[in-house]
């Protein structure tokens, strides 16, 4: 007895209708404007990575500082030098 698998949809292709001449310039248009968009998204959330990434990173400094008992000292430092 033969156990086949089902095509993956990876591996199935799809016979697309033609586009109209007509057609080829606002979808390429189209495709154009979406650049900027795409750039946007991609520093977006780059952005948003390195955010929390720098909130974890400062979270567990003062964690470490807490743990050795230099936390108050520290922000005691920071606080003067706002001033």
């Amino acid at each position: 007895m033969s156990t086949r698998r089902p095509k993956s949809a990876a591996t199935q292709t799809t016979s697309l209708p033609a586009l109209p001449p007509d057609r080829v310039t606002a979808l390429t248009e189209a495709l154009r404007g979406l650049g900027p968009l795409a750039e946007e998204v991609v520093v977006t959330a780059l952005r948003l990575a390195l955010e929390r990434a720098a909130s974890a990173f400062v979270a567990e400094q003062a964690r470490s500082l807490e743990d050795a008992g230099l936390l108050e000292q520290v922000q005691a430092g920071l606080d003067q030098r706002t001033r």
